[in-house]
């Protein structure tokens, strides 16, 4: 596993064996990061269930000035801050070691906006089904962010949650995803 372009491009991740993290395969990576090609460049990011942050890295190594990646299991943070060491991104990253819902609450209380949001929670757990219904109804993005969900094909995702409508679906083999808009219709404000 590596980061596969811009300026940390060919750096390899580490991932802890022993914790059942599954990374985004470099071909999906890929084809992710060619569709949002123009939307990365100076934007915020949203690594949710970021594992060893291999998805955030490469949104950085792509011109995204900074990124907030959130991970509950402790052996997999201390992978990500070593991949995030490793990279020289210590300046342009932020790790919330903590349960995504906790976290979501905290960036709202904030009032910091994301321009991409990742979500790429473990398969078949029905992180699907609760975490996007509350990323449709927080204030952490605006007007034009996208949000990329990397699921199973067997799990279930609908074409609206909230502000987010359904923009695009690729499928990779096992591994779904689906792309989502931000997009506040008149009466939604």
């Amino acid at each position: 596993m590596r980061v596969i372009a811009g300026k940390y491009k060919g750096r390899r991740l580490y991932a802890p064996a022993s914790a059942g993290v599954r990374p985004a395969l470099d071909k999906v990576k890929g084809a992710v990061f060619n569709i949002l090609a123009g939307c990365v460049e100076g934007g915020a990011a949203l690594d949710l269930f970021a594992g060893t942050g291999s998805v955030g890295l490469e949104a950085l190594s792509r011109g995204a000035r900074h990124c907030v990646f959130v991970e509950n299991h402790r052996e997999v943070v201390k992978a990500l801050r070593r991949n995030i060491g490793s990279c020289g991104a210590l300046s342009e990253s932020e790790v919330l070691p903590m349960p995504v819902e906790r976290a979501l609450r905290k960036l709202s209380q904030r009032g910091e906006y994301y321009d991409l949001i990742f979500v790429d929670p473990p398969y078949d757990r029905s992180w699907i089904e609760k975490t996007l219904p509350l990323l449709g109804g927080g204030d952490w993005s605006q007007q034009g962010s996208t949000m990329i969900v990397e699921h199973s094909p067997r799990e279930s995702v609908a074409d609206r949650y909230g502000c987010w409508v359904l923009m695009d679906k690729r499928a990779y083999g096992q591994t779904r995803i689906t792309f989502f808009k931000h997009h506040e219709e008149e009466g939604n404000r």
